[in-house]
């Protein structure tokens, strides 16, 4: 028969698919007819080329399972096709495990004009197929399948364009059918896969992220011949804006007084937008680091390996991608806050914060400008796998880092923002830069006052 290379990936706290028995010890399925899986067909690697020397492949695939077909959308010129498309199979009519078949997987070429070309098959086996089903007893199972295309006839790979055996990554996700039980069951699936994302993460949100994430995957030599120009471009932009508007810029005590409340008003709504806006590229910061320090594996394309460079090539990536970015990160911070507080009057408050806005978003807009199609596609399928509880066992568990997240996240974040930016402008007000006294001098020391 034809030989399925199987990779399994769990996201359950129980080891089941390992422990169960593949023979008729498992007896009937009590509870089958109450299952219902769910197959997605996620992306295929390292396929040949259809048409022609200059073109490549138009891909699609076409599942087979219990009297069902899947046939994804096709995937136009691309040897590494990305589908994420799927759809549920109801499992009522299989009594018991006797009737579980076979899952068969077709890799077919689009064409144009005259018939699709057939690429190659994989199949899962009836048996491996009744594991699966049994495996999950009532509880929601995920098992991620990397199937090596065969070519007709079933005893020989086909080989990609690379050299490599053309690969195909399914996703198999059973539960039970619409239930309370169930209900419970989906809001637990969003919950784990709203973790998942948490602990899976990209770093793709500028310039700085494409370098981290190029360089984790390929190495500092490939980052730099990639994403070197738009990275160098970025920094020297960023550094060139922060420094120049920080020295520019005089001393708050030696500068102008705050007096007028209505003023006041504006400086802490103009500082918390300012705020909100550097503050919400702070996590990117740490979330870079994380991934260059403490990452042990990533996901590409649903295709997960492990991480394996060096410490010292490790705190080299998180220095060229971290350190210069947070030290243009702090310096504009500081610089930007001082400008909204100097500002005069309301026009310039609005013109500096709507000014120090298009700064911070340069690294954005130089890595959508400068970076391919391709290369971004690239970076954009790159997640890696942060272990946050290994960082902070001493302090509390996985999960309850992440609840601690979220719950910061939804009740703390905007009146930490607010409290600081309160503080921001009443300190200034009251004990950097006090307002005169009366009597005034003149008509100007009612609004505000610049020192002599």
């Amino acid at each position: 028969g034809l030989s399925v290379n199987i990779r399994k990936e769990r996201l359950s706290e129980q080891d089941i698919l390992d422990s169960l028995p593949l023979d008729h010890e498992l007896g009937e399925i009590r509870a089958l007819n109450e299952t219902i899986l769910h197959i997605t067909v996620l992306s295929g690697a390292h396929l040949p080329k259809q048409d022609g020397e200059w073109g490549k492949c138009d891909p699609y695939c076409v599942v087979k399972f219990g009297g069902k077909t899947i046939k994804t959308h096709v995937s136009k010129n691309t040897l590494r096709p990305h589908w994420e498309e799927g759809m549920d199979f109801d499992l009522k009519e299989m009594t018991d495990s006797s009737c579980v078949e076979h899952l068969t997987l077709e890799l077919w070429d689009w064409d144009r004009v005259g018939e699709n070309d057939f690429i190659g098959s994989a199949v899962i086996s009836a048996e491996r197929m009744r594991t699966i089903l049994v495996a999950h007893e009532g509880k929601q199972t995920l098992v991620l399948e990397t199937l090596v295309i065969q070519e007709k006839g079933g005893e020989t790979p086909v080989v990609g364009d690379d050299s490599e055996n053309c690969e195909v990554c399914i996703e198999l996700l059973v539960y039970g059918e619409e239930s309370p039980q169930k209900r419970a069951l989906a809001r637990q699936l969003i919950s784990e896969e709203d973790f998942k994302c948490w602990i899976w993460k990209p770093c793709n949100n500028n310039a700085y992220g494409a370098f981290i994430s190029v360089a984790m995957h390929e190495g500092i030599a490939a980052a730099i011949r990639q994403c070197g120009i738009m990275y160098l471009l970025t920094a020297v932009i960023q550094i060139m804006f922060a420094f120049e508007i920080k020295d520019a810029l005089p001393w708050l005590e030696d500068s102008i007084h705050i007096c007028d409340d209505n003023m006041m008003l504006l400086l802490i709504a103009s500082i918390s937008v300012y705020s909100l806006l550097m503050f919400d590229n702070f996590p990117n910061l740490v979330q870079g680091f994380f991934v260059a320090v403490f990452s042990r594996e990533l996901d590409f394309h649903g295709r997960r390996q492990r991480v394996t460079r060096e410490l010292a090539s490790r705190l080299l990536i998180a220095a060229l991608g971290v350190v210069i970015e947070s030290i243009s990160w702090a310096v504009q911070f500081e610089a930007g806050l001082r400008l909204i507080l100097l500002s005069d009057n309301h026009i310039k408050i609005v013109r500096s914060t709507v000014a120090l806005m298009f700064v911070q978003q340069i690294d954005e807009m130089v890595y959508r400008s400068c970076s391919t199609p391709p290369l971004r596609r690239r970076i954009e399928a790159l997640k890696f796998r942060v272990h946050y509880g290994a960082i902070f066992s001493c302090i509390c568990s996985e999960e309850q880092l992440y609840n601690f997240k979220n719950s910061y996240s939804q009740f703390a974040h905007m009146p930490v923002i607010f409290a600081w930016c309160l503080s921001c402008v009443l300190v200034t007000k009251y004990y950097i830069s006090t307002c005169p006294q009366p009597p005034f001098e003149n008509a100007e020391d009612y609004h505000l006052i610049r020192t002599p």
